[in-house]
């Protein structure tokens, strides 16, 4: 009876020693496929976020290069007309200086039209004396 106690109980803690590593086998398995899965799921958010990351890099250069195309378009602006009012301030000066020139002419000419009258009169006085 003894012999038969103990080979039942062998059998018992042979089955639960089996059942034990049938449990953890299925434990194992269900942590390498959740393990797995997470592992799918992190790749699958990393090739997202380079996806992202390389957009955003491209519209930054994108919006880098418009704004230095607009910068330099201004800068040509800017240029273009400072050298249009230097011009124009230029052509003032001249058509100034151009006046001062033909009143200079004209004074010289008064001048001497009054010299040459005060003369014709100095010369008439002194024939009337």
């Amino acid at each position: 009876e003894k012999d038969t106690a103990m080979k039942e109980l062998k059998t018992r803690v042979y089955e639960l020693n089996m059942e034990n590593e049938y449990q953890l086998r299925l434990k194992d398995m269900n942590h390498h496929e959740k393990t797995k899965e997470l592992t799918e799921k992190f790749i699958q958010e990393m090739e997202t976020l380079k996806t992202k990351n390389q957009v955003l890099k491209t519209d930054k250069d994108k919006e880098e290069a418009k704004h230095e195309e607009e910068r330099q378009e201004l800068v040509e602006k800017q240029h273009q007309e400072l050298q249009d009012l230097e011009s124009a301030n230029n052509q003032k000066l001249m058509a100034e200086y151009e006046k001062y020139q033909e009143l200079q002419a004209k004074s010289q000419r008064m001048q001497e039209e009054y010299e040459r009258q005060l003369t014709a009169k100095s010369d008439s006085h002194k024939q009337a004396l």
